[in-house]
């Protein structure tokens, strides 16, 4: 079923799973997070990878979807090049999601393929439950995890604490974490960090090389990364 409230909207999905209701106002709820993914409503709150070590994230439900807030997440998509990707969500009963029917304020694992698919329910995780995505993720001969660790706060219940590890990788173990008394290092000289990537440039001067220079710009924050140094010669790539 979807968020009642959306009466305009035009739908492309393949429905897989569900009830069938005869109320025509209820009940109140919303869309599997495979579908939600698919409808792109959260994009502020939303993050699709490749697990190479631990992760955390800081869930909510639809209900509290905040684009300001844009460390937390109302969808997580696990990339999976051997299989349907998997798909985490936080199913928060309040508000218009206040009539949702299964694993109530549960964290949910969804599977389905990429594009407009039928998805399939594979997890209902309480505070404290784990469930195993897959044996071989990736190829690398490990068991790749998700745990509902714990609330954000002892106050609410509002956001839900999910951990993402290869089993041999536990953050309950303190696996992952860093020292408190050692300097965190940055990438090595020739490593980029997570947001980054590699390229190179390469100019070829005209018969006048005296007469070329080149600058690149970070534009986000106007910082001269580069540059050339001293007069090109003609015939070199830089």
């Amino acid at each position: 079923a979807f968020c009642k409230k959306m009466h305009s909207c035009k739908f492309h999905l393949i429905f897989s799973q569900g009830y069938s209701y005869g109320e025509a106002d209820t009940p109140q709820m919303c869309f599997n997070p495979a579908k939600s993914w698919s409808l792109g409503w959260y994009p502020e709150q939303q993050e699709s990878l490749v697990v190479t070590g631990p992760r955390e994230f800081t869930m909510v439900g639809v209900v509290d979807y905040d684009k300001s807030e844009t460390d937390k997440r109302v969808v997580v998509r696990i990339e999976n090049s051997e299989g349907q990707d998997f798909f985490i969500g936080y199913n928060r009963k309040k508000g218009f999601n206040s009539g949702t029917k299964e694993a109530e304020n549960m964290v949910t694992v969804v599977t389905s393929n990429s594009g407009y698919s039928s998805s399939t329910l594979v997890a209902k995780l309480d505070k404290g439950d784990e469930y195993q995505l897959t044996s071989n993720y990736e190829n690398t001969g490990k068991a790749l995890i998700v745990r509902f660790s714990d609330y954000s706060s002892p106050l609410s219940i509002d956001e839900a604490i999910v951990n993402v590890f290869f089993a041999d990788c536990d953050p309950n173990d303190g696996c992952g974490d860093q020292p408190s008394e050692s300097p965190v290092s940055g990438p090595a000289p020739d490593e980029c960090k997570s947001n980054e990537g590699r390229f190179t440039l390469e100019l070829m001067p005209d018969n006048f090389p005296g007469e070329t220079s080149y600058e690149l710009i970070e534009n986000s924050i106007g910082t001269k990364m580069m540059a050339s140094q001293g007069s090109l010669k003609a015939g070199t790539i830089k």
